[in-house]
């Protein structure tokens, strides 16, 4: 799993992943949702164009992030979802981690 950050505005980071969000990469992606937190990054937006795969620890990665940044919807944002983590999340009710920010 690959990230690579792109400063949208002071205190709005986009975050672009790139591979599988799965059992061997779910920590690498929460470090780095804990660090954007830490340095007082207010809204967070995950591309995830690239990610072909989300598992159930990837899932909790990105419930997790989603709590961090506010629990409100509108300082996490999941965009450009492939087709499996698109119906994982559907499955699963959390669709909602795709609304507008």
């Amino acid at each position: 799993m690959k990230a690579m950050l792109k400063q949208e505005r002071e205190t709005v980071i986009r975050m672009q992943l790139h591979g599988t969000l799965a059992a061997g990469q779910w920590r690498q992606v929460l470090a780095e949702f804990e660090n954007l937190s830490r340095k007082g990054i207010h809204t967070l937006i995950v591309d995830m164009e690239d990610v072909p795969v989300v598992d159930s620890l990837g899932l909790a990665a990105l419930i997790a992030g989603y709590r961090m940044f506010g629990s409100d919807g509108t300082r996490f944002h999941l965009e450009n979802l492939s087709h499996q983590p698109q119906l994982l999340l559907q499955v699963t009710g959390i669709d909602w981690l795709t609304s507008a920010v």
